[in-house]
């Protein structure tokens, strides 16, 4: 009989549960969890969850977010809490520098010539950076772009959606500037884990002193399969296992009931705590018992019961080859069922099988056919036949199935090489090699020669002469199982090989023979074709390399000739071709520069140029300046002197000068920004200390004129890495002279006035 029971606690062991889960309050059938304020928003007073894996850890993300962890103290269970918070609830930061506009980004007009948001492309003519923002705003609903004019910045954007570079326009500019995007993952919050048991966390804000305080029920209740076997009409006792269930179970049920009763009968011994199993009939039948605590966390036993009778029945293994083509049968034994009648025959793997052999199977019989259709190969049939009281033997067929189709190998080899061929045909061999024999012996043509080692069963082979051979070889094993494979080698000379090279008027190129199609050592080397006369050559015979001098643009020839100890010889001919040298002139790069109302610069215009004959150097100043100021050039030293004259607060002043030497002249721009008042400060985001001289260093513009300044850098867990007062844009990312991995860290500029300047900052090399 079965029956399904429900467990209450008594009095004393209720009250026992509730003190151990932290509540209050009068038992209702649920545990509640409540929600208080403190440090830490969202935190239950208690929690109660659920792990799948009893050996791993649960966890649980608290809303701190990283950058804040130092001002907290977490402790667990009374104890500091052990290894490093991991950071969670990450939130994707976009941002575009617009520094590298024209003006940096105050020099409208500007044309914004493309943007893609996920597959969409936008573009639009803008002003002021604003008028940008405003526009991405409208294309971008959800993107909330706001800008950071502090730091030349665009920043916003969703975490969900691609978007590409920037792609600007400006009448200045011979090609649109790209504004890559950079992307900062900052997380918001830390993560804490938790094995099985019961757990309280403390968490305790340094600034205020105030605590939050949560106990922690984490249950593991992993479902567990138990098999059993019972004898034909005798009885076992199976008791069940709750040890898993954080408190004691307060219901204990089968929840599938009519699943057994017809092979085995369950039925509750000891209360609810065991099972008592009896083999009613051969065959298998299933409970599935399901444990609950107070908490409403629920633990499963699932149990299979078998009933056996004493039958001979079991598996075996039954072995056949057949070739391609060929067919065999085997009948199945049917007497291990002890003179039961057989009722059923079924191929429990059909998937399996296919592409090497075939199965047919006689239901009336017993037997099974097979035939094989590719190898070699082998093929497995599982055949299982049961008898009318569901008693089951299986049969595994294993099939080898041979294939006679021979290997073809092909080879090239020069005339007087020899080589060794050893991956002879052997698939459808079932021992070790026994022997190996030339089918084609004495039939192959004279231009090999075939030697057959029967010590490791290679083929050795050289060439004598020009021409095909062929050898037939015939691999047997001990139970005359035999391979073949058919070696076919062309016997050639060398071919001559051609080289292109190039060379300028006056440049000496030096070749050097790095691979020759000879068998022997080279014994003679001879110039076939000596007269080149837009090239002077030498050939050095020991090192067997070749200098060229180029003397008149022209194409010309050289051939040489390298002859071995065994008679062969290669060809090389070099096809040269003489360049006349370019004609260069200089290239004139633009100009910047950034001042007060009212003071000078002095820029040296030719350090970003490339001058190439500097000694036929001309400088000349193509513009005057406008009603701003005045502009001085000094050609000796590429110097330009400007002063500011007053009235061009927020203007550009743009002057043009001209490049020029022997041969050619370049002209370029010069940008003068007059500035009203002191400039911001402007601190670079990212840099990549990776040595190619190329933002190497953490940069930050302007705190020349905030002498009183101090710079800090932190790592995501409030660890200064990094701080002086005198900055001068050379910090390379290092700690204790160590390089700090890649990734987000977080810089504060104070400059000594009052005014304090945050933000991220990303390392990647």
């Amino acid at each position: 009989m079965e029956r399904e029971t429900t467990r209450t606690f008594p009095p004393l062991l209720l009250l026992i549960a509730l003190l151990a889960s932290g509540s209050a309050a009068a038992w209702s059938g649920e545990v509640e969890q409540s929600v208080r304020s403190g440090p830490i928003t969202g935190l239950a007073d208690t929690l109660y969850l659920q792990l799948e894996d009893c050996n791993g850890r649960l966890p649980l993300c608290l809303n701190i977010p990283l950058a804040d962890s130092a001002a907290y103290v977490l402790s667990v269970d009374g104890a500091a809490y052990a290894g490093d918070p991991n950071p969670c609830n990450e939130e994707i930061f976009h941002q575009f520098d617009y520094q590298p506009l024209p003006g940096s980004g105050g020099l409208g007009a500007y044309v914004l010539q493309s943007w893609g948001i996920g597959g969409s492309i936008f573009s639009a003519p803008f002003n002021t950076m604003q008028e940008l923002v405003d526009s991405m705003n409208q294309w971008d609903a959800v993107g909330n772009w706001n800008l950071d004019p502090t730091n030349f910045s665009i920043v916003g954007g969703d975490p969900a959606e691609t978007y590409s570079a920037l792609q600007v326009w400006h009448p200045t500019l011979i090609t649109p500037v790209q504004l890559p995007r950079l992307d900062f993952p900052i997380a918001q919050g830390l993560e804490l884990s938790f094995p099985h048991g019961v757990h309280q966390l403390v968490v305790e804000r340094l600034a205020d002193g105030q605590r939050d305080t949560s106990q922690i029920y984490v249950s593991c209740t992993e479902a567990v399969q138990v098999d059993l076997t019972v004898d034909w009409l005798t009885s076992d006792t199976f008791c069940l296992d709750f040890s898993e269930l954080l408190l004691p179970p307060i219901t204990v049920r089968n929840d599938c009931p009519d699943a057994s009763g017809t092979e085995v009968a369950f039925q509750w011994i000891l209360g609810d705590s065991c099972l008592q199993i009896t083999g009613l009939n051969p065959g298998a039948d299933s409970a599935c018992i399901l444990a609950c605590d107070q908490t409403g966390q629920c633990d499963t036993t699932w149990i299979t019961a078998t009933t056996l009778v004493d039958y001979r029945v079991g598996v075996r293994d039954f072995y056949d080859t057949v070739r391609v083509g060929q067919s065999g049968t085997h009948c199945i034994d049917l007497s291990v069922f002890g003179g039961m009648a057989a009722a059923s025959i079924t191929d429990l793997c059909p998937a399996d099988w296919g592409s090497t052999a075939n199965l047919s199977i006689d239901l009336l019989n017993y037997c099974v056919s097979y035939t094989g259709l590719a190898g070699p190969a082998t093929e497995d049939f599982c055949i299982e036949v049961c008898d009318v009281n569901g008693v089951c033997d299986t049969t595994y067929l294993h099939l080898w199935v041979r294939d006679e189709t021979p290997l073809v190998v092909r080879d090239t080899i020069l005339r007087n090489a020899s080589k060794s061929f050893c991956a002879l045909k052997s698939d459808n061999l079932q021992t070790a090699p026994a022997s190996l024999i030339d089918a084609c012996s004495g039939a192959s043509p004279e231009p090999v020669r075939f030697d057959l080692d029967l010590g490791s069963y290679c083929v050795n082979y050289s060439g004598r002469e020009v021409g095909l051979g062929e050898a037939c070889l015939y691999l047997r094993d001990s139970l005359g199982n035999t391979d073949t494979t058919y070696l076919r080698v062309l016997v050639r000379d060398p071919q001559m090989a051609i080289e292109n090279l190039s060379l300028e008027v006056g440049e000496v190129l030096e070749y050097c023979v790095d691979t020759l199609e000879l068998v022997g050592r080279v014994q003679s080397i001879q110039n076939i074709c000596p007269e080149a006369g837009r090239l002077d050559f030498t050939f050095d015979e020991d090192a067997l390399c070749l200098e060229v001098v180029g003397l008149e643009s022209g194409r010309d020839s050289l051939c040489y000739v390298f002859c071995d100890d065994t008679g062969l010889c290669d060809t090389i001919r070099w096809r040269i071709e003489v360049l006349a040298p370019p004609v260069l002139g200089p290239v004139a790069t633009e100009d910047f520069a950034s001042i007060l109302e009212g003071e000078t610069v002095e820029l040296e215009l030719c350090v970003n140029d490339s001058l190439r004959a500097a000694g036929d150097l001309r400088l000349q100043l193509l513009d005057e300046p406008r009603c701003f100021g005045t502009a001085s050039l000094v050609a000796d030293n590429c110097e330009l002197t400007y002063q500011s004259t007053g009235g061009g607060c927020g203007k550009i002043e743009i002057l043009r000068y001209a490049l020029c030497n022997a041969l050619a002249c370049d002209t370029t721009f010069v940008y003068i920004k007059i500035n009203c008042e002191v400039p911001p400060l402007k601190v670079y985001s990212a840099f990549s200390p990776n040595g190619d001289s190329r933002n190497d260093v953490f940069r930050i513009d302007g705190l020349e004129r905030y002498p009183e300044h101090r710079v800090t850098v932190f790592n995501r867990w409030g660890l200064r890495l990094f701080q002086t007062q005198n900055y001068q844009n050379d910090w390379r990312g290092t700690w204790e002279s160590e390089a700090l991995p890649d990734g987000v860290y977080f810089y504060l500029v104070e400059d000594g006035v009052g005014g304090k300047h945050r933000g991220t900052l990303l390392i990647h090399r």
